[in-house]
């Protein structure tokens, strides 16, 4: 699912309910992901309940050696955004229901 399909889903989802027009799906969407990815640049974990755990890792910086030249290459520190599913989805895979 693309961006697109992604702000139409939700306005067919919400235009009988709210009587929100598509651009306002699109403001809601976006201004939901910013508010995202403010905490993520504070360093803040996103948790939404019955999806995941949204969370920046740091990954040092690391010496590798290429297997057929036999040079170390250096990769340098970074940070990336890793995604821990809820139980509900582990709980989905295996078939069994959840408990509300």
């Amino acid at each position: 699912m693309n961006q697109q399909e992604l702000y139409m889903a939700l306005y067919h989802r919400l235009e009988a309910d709210m009587s929100l027009s598509q651009v306002q799906c699109e403001r809601i969407l976006m201004e939901l992901i910013e508010i995202m990815r403010g905490q993520l640049v504070q360093r803040k974990a996103v948790k939404i309940k019955g999806f995941g755990t949204l969370q920046v890792r740091r990954h040092k910086a690391r010496n590798y050696t290429n297997p057929q030249t036999g040079k170390v290459i250096r990769r340098s520190a970074k940070s990336v955004v890793k995604f821990k599913q809820s139980e509900f989805w582990d709980l989905q895979y295996v078939g069994q229901h959840v408990k509300n």
